[in-house]
């Protein structure tokens, strides 16, 4: 018996489950059906209603096992064989939120509610600055601080919260399969987010016991305390601002970059004849992480899913030493830049020896084959030397890595050059190899990888989740990436990769996906930045009128002289000129300290953002001394 999200029509579908929006196809089955889709071996976790059951379970267990595997046990299963308790190391080194959609996003979360909190307190605070003489009023009739609070800013915080409710609730109604959980997470979310305003809310009580209200009635207001705060989170959000464009900036350059290679590499003839894995899954390798690792997985597909693919034509091409990001890396002595490929690339881009022959290398070879160019006929003695570490060193992964015997005919395997004519050049197959010249490798040193020559090591890596760059590429049935995972999906199964493996596409259509990646994390960044620049403008006008009004008569009387508008406001100017300069020498020092090659451009934003402050302030000064400047001269101040 089994649930799904969908009516299978079968006898054995006992109800179907329901699910807000848009889901894969889902079912829950009986734990008998476990091992058709998961290694047996790993850690459970057992949820049961009391300590009575679990105890029953695992004994009842621990009976099943011993009398199931009788023959093949060499002594009998107690119950502490199984039972790990509360306390696994493993499970204890895990994240919070550990298993849930963009759990590694929530440390910054956290941070950035730091500042949304500081925001709210500037806003209650600034409440309170602008309602003060109303505040003072209220206070000598002798309202209570509790009605004070209440008629001052409660009021107003209760019903926005009941509106945004009835809103939430009216919104919900036109999502499609919404149910009560998502109504719910609304109304939590909601509730969350007022009770923290309503927490910082409860300053003004603070602010209303502490105010003279002489003072108020005369419309004199303490500025210092708020003046202070205000510009200590406008500053911490100006950087934040600048590290997030500071980001968007090289992301912006790297990306652009990127695009215009996927593109290049879109008009490529071979793209429309191959697929690709993309996206690679991590699926369910991690659930059982301590017991058998994500090793298991790469020797089934080095062992067993490579042939069956090489059999359908796949071709196999590591071209990635030839990505612009690896050549731009330092390389130890004796390093020799190769290209790794199979016999079947070799059929679809043929190569030439020096004889005019073709190269043919058989999937039965035993050794290890190298093609080289004749031109480095003189280096031979070099590259065998480091051909012979890097089998040596894939020989001692294989023992170690996998937990597997491997024949000690590949600790010392016999390595066979075959030269090759000059001036060949081999297509990278990877739209990050020498783009500007269409992928294409002058002639390159290659090493052939066959089905006898190599170890399931050699081919592990060979759906790296990467996409184009990855080095397998799937000839597609009848040009259909559909049709093809059709008929790989049984062998997926089998070898319980299809958790990892679900997602296969065109190289056309992986390189859509992967452009519509690079274009969402550019819009998540610059939606962030938007959001930030927004906060901080706020904050910006908000000292611009705390300042205005802690000076208000010397501005307005200097106005009235015909002074300038630089040396009227030039109590506000030394102030820029200080907080300015503290900004960019607290900048400079945590550069310096952290990435000091990002310094230039720190620098660059810092000093850009500095001059837009300036311009706004002085747009929003004229502004101010123009809307108020009437109520000033009728003595209201």
């Amino acid at each position: 018996r089994f649930l799904s999200t969908i009516a299978t029509g079968k006898a054995t579908q006992v109800g179907q489950l329901s699910f807000f929006g848009a889901q894969p196809w889902t079912e829950i089955l009986p734990f008998s059906q476990l091992h058709k889709y998961l290694y047996v071996s790993g850690d459970y976790w057992i949820e049961t209603t009391s300590k009575t059951n679990y105890a029953l379970f695992v004994h009842t267990f621990t009976q099943a096992v011993n009398q199931t595997f009788h023959a093949q046990l060499d002594h009998a299963y107690s119950v502490g064989s199984f039972e790990h308790g509360v306390e696994i190391e493993w499970q204890q080194g895990l994240p919070s939120n550990f298993g849930v959609w963009g759990a590694g996003w929530f440390h910054y979360v956290t941070y950035m509610w730091v500042l949304i909190f500081s925001a709210k307190l500037i806003l209650v605070l600034y409440f309170c600055f602008d309602a003060a003489k109303r505040i003072g009023i209220m206070k000598l009739q002798g309202t209570s601080y509790v009605r004070l609070w209440f008629l001052t800013i409660g009021r107003f915080i209760l019903i926005s919260f009941l509106m945004a409710v009835g809103l939430d609730l009216l919104a919900s109604l036109w999502i499609p399969d919404d149910n009560v959980t998502f109504v719910r997470n609304v109304l939590e979310a909601n509730s969350t987010v007022f009770a923290g305003i309503l927490l910082v809310s409860l300053v003004l009580i603070v602010y209303a016991y502490r105010m003279k209200i002489s003072h108020a009635i005369k419309n004199h207001k303490d500025t210092t305390g708020i003046l202070v705060l205000n510009t200590v989170i406008k500053t911490v959000w100006i950087l934040v601002l600048a590290c997030l464009l500071v980001t968007l900036w090289s992301q912006y350059g790297h990306a652009v970059s990127i695009l215009d290679q996927l593109k290049a590499w879109q008009t490529t003839a071979q793209t429309q004849r191959y697929g690709v894995f993309f996206p690679v899954e991590s699926g369910l390798d991690a659930l059982s992480a301590p017991s058998f690792g994500f090793q298991d997985k790469l020797y089934n597909e080095g062992k067993w899913l490579y042939p069956e693919l090489n059999q359908m034509g796949a071709i196999y091409e590591d071209a990635s030493q030839y990505e612009e990001g690896y050549l731009q890396l330092p390389q130890g002595p004796g390093f020799i830049r190769t290209i790794i490929v199979n016999p079947n690339f070799l059929r679809a881009f043929p190569l030439y020896r020096t004889n005019g022959h073709v190269v043919q290398v058989s999937e039965k070879q035993k050794k290890w084959v190298v093609l080289v160019p004749i031109i480095y006929r003189n280096h031979e003695k070099q590259i065998l030397q480091f051909i012979k570490s890097e089998r040596l060193f894939e020989f001692q992964t294989q023992s170690s890595h996998f937990n597997q015997k491997t024949p000690t005919y590949y600790e010392h395997q016999p390595i066979q050059i075959l030269w090759l004519a000059n001036h060949q050049q081999v297509f990278g197959f990877d739209p990050y190899v020498f783009p500007r010249q269409h992928s294409m490798i002058v002639q390159p040193i290659l090493q052939v990888l066959t089905l006898a020559n190599s170890l399931p090591n050699d081919r592990g890596a060979m759906t790296n989740g990467g996409g184009l760059d990855e080095a397998l590429k799937i000839p597609l049935i009848h040009g259909s990436a559909k049709q093809t995972y059709r008929k790989i999906e049984p062998l997926l199964q089998h070898l319980q990769l299809n958790d990892n493996l679900y997602h296969f596409l065109s190289d056309d259509e992986a390189i859509q996906a992967q452009i519509q990646v690079i274009q969402d994390q550019l819009a998540s960044v610059m939606i962030a930045a938007l959001g930030i620049s927004l906060c901080a403008y706020f904050l910006l006008v908000q000292s611009l009128k705390i300042f205005f009004t802690r000076y208000q008569r010397r501005f307005i009387v200097r106005r009235l002289y015909g002074i300038g508008l630089w040396r009227t406001y030039q109590e506000y100017w030394r102030f820029f000129l200080v907080t300015w300069v503290v900004q960019l020498g607290c900048l400079v020092l945590v550069t310096a300290w952290l990435a000091s090659s990002l310094l230039p451009i720190f620098l660059a934003i810092m000093l850009a953002l500095c001059l837009l402050e300036m311009l706004i302030s002085a747009f929003l000064f004229f502004r101010f001394e123009r809307r108020h400047v009437s109520r000033y001269l009728k003595k209201e101040w």
